[in-house]
């Protein structure tokens, strides 16, 4: 069973921006980005593009074993959406605090 909620600054937090997120996934080792993808081209068809992952957006490892997807909010919100098992939240607690925010999980459905 997968924790979901988000990061979200603190009222303190003076450092918490999608590129200090950025910058996080790229130096934390349980943090691997997703290679990318090679597809057709819409616009020209026969042709194939290659599309780049977003540099906000992660998988996370433990053990050698994807458990989590992290991603930078897609609204003008600041925050990042993640949904982790329960083995990653000790990680999350970590970049919580490099952040200068606070993790909140989302209500059950049943509780909203």
């Amino acid at each position: 069973m997968s924790v979901e909620g988000a990061i979200y600054p603190t009222a303190a937090a003076t450092n918490f921006t999608r590129e200090a997120w950025c910058q996080l996934v790229n130096t934390r080792p349980e943090f691997r980005r997703r290679p990318p993808m090679q597809r057709p081209n819409p616009f020209k068809p026969g042709e194939i593009m290659t599309i780049y992952p977003s540099p906000d957006a992660a998988e996370v490892l433990v053990n050698g074993r994807a458990v989590s997807e992290v991603y930078w909010s897609m609204s003008d919100e600041p925050l990042v959406n993640l949904s982790v098992e329960p083995s990653a939240m000790r990680f999350v607690q970590e970049w919580a605090a490099e952040l200068g925010g606070e993790f909140r999980p989302e209500a059950p459905e049943a509780d909203r």
